[in-house]
């Protein structure tokens, strides 16, 4: 019985000790992935930026500095035109159309809280090709 006892802690401190340094080579290892890929993505960032600066200066150029400001910056506003909508946020979840009043009026739908249950934090008005309302819906 001592035997068996002796036998179990043993293979037990064997168990712990392969799992120390199994562990410690998976850090090493999971560690330089890491840095690895954050080097990537500073690589991918640099890269951003050159290609997209000559982007927004031809933005500037047709619609003005304020609207490429805020393309760069991720918002927008009422006024602005549909196209730097799908620029300063990208496609939406949803688009609905709607007839109102001899007018051709579209919501678009960004941010799903709940994409099985289709509801969403953002609703953006579109009339005419361009932003009339910003509203938040459910928060």
């Amino acid at each position: 019985m001592v035997i068996l006892c002796i036998i179990i802690l043993l293979v037990s401190v064997i168990y712990l000790v392969v799992g120390m340094f199994t562990q410690n080579e998976f850090s090493d290892e999971h560690k330089l992935e890491v840095e690895k890929a954050q080097e990537e993505v500073d690589e991918a960032e640099v890269y951003f930026e050159e290609v997209s600066e000559p982007i927004y200066k031809r933005i500037a150029s047709v619609y003005g500095e304020e609207l490429a400001a805020d393309i760069k910056n991720e918002t927008i506003s009422p006024g602005m035109p549909e196209e730097l909508l799908l620029l300063a946020w990208g496609d939406p979840e949803e688009i609905k159309s709607s007839y109102i009043r001899g007018t051709n009026t579209e919501s678009w739908y960004y941010d799903p809280e709940d994409s099985e249950q289709k509801v969403f934090q953002t609703e953006v008005l579109i009339t005419n090709n361009r932003i009339t309302a910003i509203n938040a819906i459910n928060q």
